[in-house]
């Protein structure tokens, strides 16, 4: 009963995003809900938004594979051992987040929130961190928070 409560959550969550972000429009076909179905631990929500060139996938779940790196990150537990900085700590509506930067994948914001979730959002060919980071305003974390019932 448990996995066909989370699949309804997470379509549900599904349904609140934006049909598009910045120009980019989602991708149906690539809509993804996954459920472990142990007790909403392991519920992955994903979609894509892609145009010619550019691709926004975004991310939200309660998973601590996907939450652990950023947390830690967060918490101080990782000290950086280079001059060389390709992630910092950004506000991200009232939430602290990770805002990270590869050359080859792009941007990706971390932001944890409620007891054990995180929405996750990267873009691949995106020109700035303003850029990626007014593509994630779009996304509604507070109502997505209480979709999953998170406090």
């Amino acid at each position: 009963a448990l996995l066909g409560i989370e699949m309804e959550m997470g379509k549900k969550v599904l349904e609140g995003l934006p049909n598009s972000v910045n120009g980019l429009n989602k991708v149906d076909d690539e809509d993804k809900v996954t459920s472990a179905s142990i007790g909403f631990v392991g519920l992955i929500i994903e979609r894509v938004y892609r145009n010619d060139d550019k691709e926004l996938r975004f991310t939200v779940g309660n998973d601590a594979a996907l939450l652990s790196p950023a947390s830690m990150y967060l918490s101080g537990a990782y000290a950086t051992s280079t001059d060389e900085q390709n992630q910092k700590q950004v506000k991200f509506k009232d939430y602290r987040g990770v805002l990270e930067y590869d050359e080859s994948s792009g941007y990706k914001l971390s932001v944890p929130f409620g007891q054990s979730s995180i929405m996750i959002v990267e873009g691949v060919n995106f020109a700035s961190e303003q850029e990626i980071m007014s593509s994630a305003e779009e996304f509604d974390i507070d109502k997505i928070k209480k979709e999953l019932g998170e406090q």
